[in-house]
């Protein structure tokens, strides 16, 4: 189906289907971005309540420069998010899900997140096969962590 003279902007669409005998069933949402006036919102319309697990694929929309900041184009993994250039690669594993790779420096996302007052312990799991590198997490633009340096871990899929 397509939607004549849709203005730019955020949207989350579901299908609805009614069979033979009257019962009705629907999609799941999906969020789609029409044109570049979709501002930074949360990937899932819904921020990661903390404490909890920020699933990095899950990065928020609003494209390159807004959300997220990769140097090439394209997504190179092509699991995940295909229209995204984020690079991701998976699924890894249950659990977690899909991973952000073919990281370079300078390269950053960003993730809506709702944080309940407290002290955290901060978990990443982070797997590099030869080189390691340096990684840091902001919140509103402060550097919280600085540089977190780790080094290889022998394998894309072995993690520290």
């Amino acid at each position: 189906m397509t939607l004549p003279s849709v203005s730019a902007g955020c949207y989350s669409v579901t299908a609805k289907a009614r069979d033979e005998w009257g019962a009705v069933g629907e999609s799941a949402a999906a969020d789609i971005m029409v044109g570049s006036g979709c501002p930074q919102a949360p990937y899932l319309m819904q921020p990661v309540t903390l404490p909890g697990v920020v699933q990095t694929e899950n990065f928020d929309i609003g494209g390159q420069y807004v959300a997220y900041y990769d140097a090439d184009t394209g997504n190179n993994g092509g699991a995940y998010r295909p229209d995204q250039d984020v690079d991701i690669g998976g699924p890894v594993d249950e659990e977690y899900g899909y991973a952000v790779g073919w990281t370079e420096a300078g390269e950053w996302l960003e993730s809506a997140v709702d944080v309940v007052a407290g002290t955290y312990y901060i978990e990443l799991r982070i797997a590099s096969e030869t080189t390691g590198g340096t990684v840091h997490l902001e919140f509103d633009n402060v550097d919280l962590t600085g540089p977190i340096t780790f080094g290889p871990t022998g394998g894309w899929q072995t993690w520290a």
